[in-house]
């Protein structure tokens, strides 16, 4: 499958091999990243991915992690600051 990146302790997302060992279960991993702490698959503007239901329709994006995205809107300033 393509489209997974992983995301170790160093941290630098890496490309990443998957495979499906489960009805509800992957299987993620990179040789680059021995203590994975998060996984996304099509998560990019334009992504090639090929994850599919059992019913051939493709996966939404996915992530396992919360991390601040640099897209997200800034806080707005205290009223003191503005």
């Amino acid at each position: 499958m393509t489209g997974f990146v992983v995301y170790g302790p160093d941290p630098v997302w890496q490309w990443a091999q998957a495979r499906i060992v489960g009805n509800d279960q992957l299987d993620v991993w990179s040789d680059k990243v021995p203590a994975p702490i998060a996984v996304r698959d099509a998560w990019a503007d334009h992504p090639v991915c090929n994850l599919c239901t059992r019913d051939g329709l493709a996966v939404t994006p996915l992530r396992s992690d919360d991390f601040e995205m640099i897209t997200m809107p800034k806080a707005p300033a205290p009223a003191g600051n503005r």
